[in-house]
């Protein structure tokens, strides 16, 4: 066959590929209508194609198969001995090979790509695979040896021989019970999760790709339809062309839909072998059926419980925990899976040790979610109504129980009550908590379901976990109220009060049961969600205590506790306290809380590279800290800013609608942007800040009635506007009125938010900056009266806030540069 046909055979092949196989047929008959040869070619390639399972399909196994079609199998590749084929895809072929040398002997796999597929797609998945497992150094996967190029020109490489036999396969040959096979999985995750700490995706995990060795080792192989993430990834990926190189029966519904692929793919594989290595059956029958039933199956039916599958046996092992840990693996939306495989992990050691599970039954919460996306104004009123349905039954119920002197009676009912204002007020406000646009949503269910709860912990029967209940319904809606670090509608004032009755039931029941750690912990949750507010009302002395007492109480539990989660917890109250002193101008005290936070969580991301909390938490303390450090440690702040960003970026590839660590990664640039503006680096201060102004556009833009997303997209306009201005540069001030506009919109709203009327301050205070800086002659005189006002606005605002006590020590400096600048202003006036 002549170059210029093959081309043509190959553009037609790609073509087909990408289409159902019961469309190719059709394509084919009429693109080569005037040509039954191309058409014949074409095929043949297609239905040598269909024989594996796609390029480089045949894993490195002992699996005996037919010679190479048109050809011999051959002698020798590179330094190695052919033994025999082991088996073959439709673009690439396995050996069994050997090296055999004076004191040195190894038993290989190669693959090669096969004579006449040396197109530009095989060539790429081929450099593709050869990437990832060289990479890939981890006792449970396969690893790559060595790599070359065959005497015809086809590229090789040489890769460890797994003897084994499949996972499945495996088990039901020595029978394994579940707990030996969940033990023997966990192990599988153990090799996943490597892959995926070092940015690969295997997509194509089902268990003939998973095998155990003689010694009861599990190998992960065949990355051949793998794929290299990048937190900006979106393009060369031949997406379509791979959908149809995956096994379907393990493809998550992203995968069936051509949608992003990322970790959480996996994650759903994993659950679907999990399920089948559990129930003996998969949690779907895919074979017959069309591409379009396949997408309709996959991406819209509920899989039956694992136990309603299970032979009779095994049926009670697998209910309730084991069926939720595998049915959270199999959600169909990526956000509501297991985050990493390591968690899903996790959850199974926890039920292995008989702890509880992390994965509960949510799938209401979850059709709750997916409503409020699609009916946003709706949905307020609608809960209104279901809330005061609620409220009134267990008014009702309580007074005729009491009424007919039922009191047993009544106080079971309205434990049931409490019970179903909690599951409204909790799960289904954490599944729509970071959606886009749930702010009102959230406010509103919060509000009314702590009316009830507050009207039920009056009552003579109420018990002190109604008390623990009413608390955190208190610390819930201040969080949605105002704050620094979460999403919120902006009051402020709503907010003290609601954290204040929440510090004070939580001391009452500190004092009532002081042996009780759980009622300890949630105290100091409590005293930093106080100090969060605090800060937002500028009170910085008052953060600072609470901050304190929260640290106290966190000390003794991570010395009696000296686990991940007490270390974390302390390391978040350093964190609050290294703000709250930040904002209070104590700077090196400041510096010292925050690097004592960054020590515990470095130390838990270390140990536990999974746990998703502690590196989320990292990075925003590293966030914070780049914020607060001199310019004299440039080092540490660039270096901080590449781990956080790393960080960031790496849990939005497993979260990628995650609008609060979007918030947290916004958060990071701009830190970033304020630190090289200090340093005096116009270039990279503006490249931060703009970053952070593209994430901040799209938060605002998705919820606009969330506060905190509108006064962070100002302070973007505000970051990239100051230093434009301070350079002269022209636009400075389109950026400044932007954010100057927002920030009085809000003022107004909430008043009691002293952060906003300091933000306020400075921005006055840039529009001085950038009316005075490069004036053209002709307009130098009015355009310094113009500055002059703009510093007086300025020097107004925080001579208030010095008045009322509500500013630090960096902002009462400010004062006198705002003077030196009218003075400065005033003389050069007097001499025009």
């Amino acid at each position: 066959m002549d170059p210029e046909r093959w081309e043509r055979v190959k553009d037609l092949f790609q073509e087909a590929l990408e289409r159902a196989p019961e469309e190719r047929g059709p394509h084919l008959k009429e693109v080569c209508r005037e040509d039954a040869g191309l058409r014949g070619d074409v095929e043949r390639l297609l239905s040598a194609h269909a024989r594996g399972a796609g390029f480089l399909g045949g894993p490195a196994v002992h699996l005996e198969g037919p010679s190479i079609e048109g050809g011999e199998v051959p002698r020798r590749i590179g330094e190695y001995r052919i033994l025999r084929e082991l088996g073959q895809g439709g673009m690439g072929t396995v050996f069994l090979a050997e090296r055999d040398e004076p004191g040195f002997r190894r038993t290989v796999a190669i693959k090669v790509v096969r004579p006449g597929m040396e197109t530009g797609f095989v060539l790429r998945r081929f450099h593709t695979e050869r990437q990832i497992l060289a990479s890939l150094e981890n006792p449970g996967i396969a690893r790559l040896y060595d790599g070359g190029t065959t005497e015809d020109g086809r590229p090789y490489f040489v890769m460890e021989y797994v003897e084994g036999t499949d996972l499945l396969t495996w088990c039901e040959e020595r029978k394994l019970t579940v707990p030996e096979r969940l033990r023997l999985f966990r192990r599988v995750c153990d090799a996943v999760q490597f892959a995926h700490q070092n940015l690969v995706v295997h997509r194509d995990l089902k268990p003939s790709n998973i095998l155990v060795t003689p010694a009861g080792e599990p190998k992960l192989l065949d990355f051949g339809i793998a794929k290299l993430l990048s937190p900006v990834d979106g393009s060369g990926d031949e997406t379509g062309t791979l959908v149809r190189l995956m096994t379907p029966d393990f493809a998550s519904p992203e995968q069936i839909l051509g949608r992003r692929i990322t970790t959480a793919s996996d994650v759903y594989a994993l659950g679907v072998v999990l399920y089948e290595l559990l129930s003996g059956r998969r949690p779907y029958s895919l074979r017959g059926h069309s591409p379009a039933e396949i997408e309709r199956i996959v991406g819209e039916s509920a899989p039956e419980r694992p136990s309603a599958a299970a032979p009779p046996g095994v049926k009670k092992t697998l209910r309730g925990d084991l069926d939720n840990v595998v049915l959270k693996a199999l959600e169909k939306d990526p956000a509501r899976r297991y985050p990493t495989a390591a968690e899903l992990s996790d959850d199974i050691e926890r039920h292995l040790d008989g702890f509880p599970v992390r994965a509960l039954p949510n799938r209401a919460a979850y059709r709750a979610a997916k409503f409020i996306r699609r009916h946003r104004l709706a949905v307020g009123a609608a809960f209104a109504v279901a809330l005061a349905l609620v409220g009134g039954l267990a008014a009702a119920v309580w007074q005729a129980r009491i009424a007919r002197n039922e009191r047993e009676v009544a106080q079971r009912h309205l434990t049931d009550l409490r019970g179903l204002l909690t599951t409204v007020l909790f799960e289904f406000h954490d599944s729509v908590r970071d959606l886009p646009g749930s702010t009102p949503a959230r406010e509103l269910v919060i509000r009314r379901a702590l009316e009830y709860l507050e009207k039920i912990s009056r009552q003579e029967g109420a018990t002190p976990d109604m008390q623990r209940d009413l608390a955190e319904a208190y610390q819930r809606i201040s969080r949605v109220q105002s704050g620094v670090f979460a999403s919120h509608v902006g009051n402020t004032a709503g907010a003290l009060r609601s954290v204040e009755k929440a510090v004070e039931i939580r001391r009452a029941l500190v004092r009532a049961f002081p042996a009780n750690e759980a009622d300890r912990l949630a105290l100091a949750r409590a005293e930093l969600d106080s100090a969060q507010v605090l800060l937002s009302a500028r009170q910085a002395e008052k953060a600072i205590q609470a901050a304190h007492r929260a640290e106290a109480l966190l000390k003794t539990r991570a010395a009696s506790k000296a686990g991940r989660e007490g270390v974390l917890e302390l390391a978040r109250s350093r964190r609050y306290l290294g703000i709250a002193l930040a904002t209070a101008g104590r700077r090196d005290e400041a510096l010292k809380s925050l690097r004592a936070a960054i020590g515990g969580l470095s130390m838990i991301a270390e140990k536990d590279p999974g746990n998703d909390a502690s590196r989320r938490d990292l990075a925003s303390t590293l966030q914070i800290l780049i914020h607060n450090l001199p310019e004299s440690e440039s080092e540490e702040a660039f270096q901080s800013y590449s781990t956080a960003v790393s960080l960031q970026n790496m849990l939005l590839l497993n979260q990628p609608s995650n609008a609060g660590i979007k918030r947290e990664l916004a958060y990071t640039h701009f830190s970033m942007g304020y630190f090289c503006e200090r340093l005096g680096d116009t270039r990279q201060a503006i490249d931060a800040y703009s970053r952070a102004l593209r994430i901040r556009q799209e938060l605002a833009a998705a919820d606009p009635r969330n506060a905190d997303a509108q006064l962070r997209l100002a302070d973007a306009y505000h970051g990239i506007g100051f230093v434009e201005g301070r350079a002269g540069m022209p636009g400075a001030t389109d950026y400044l009125l932007r954010a100057l506009d927002i920030v009085q919109t809000f003022r107004r709203l909430d008043p009691a938010n002293t952060q906003t009327t300091v933000v306020l301050g400075y921005l006055y205070g840039s529009l001085g900056t950038a009316s005075e800086t490069g004036a053209p002659k002709s307009v130098i005189q009015p355009r310094l009266r113009m500055a002059r006002d703009w510093y007086a606005k300025s020097r107004q605002v925080f001579l208030s806030l010095r008045d009322q006590g509500r500013l630090g020590g960096g902002d009462i400096a400010e004062i006198a540069r705002l003077e030196e600048k009218i003075s400065e202003i005033d003389g050069k006036l007097a001499g025009m």
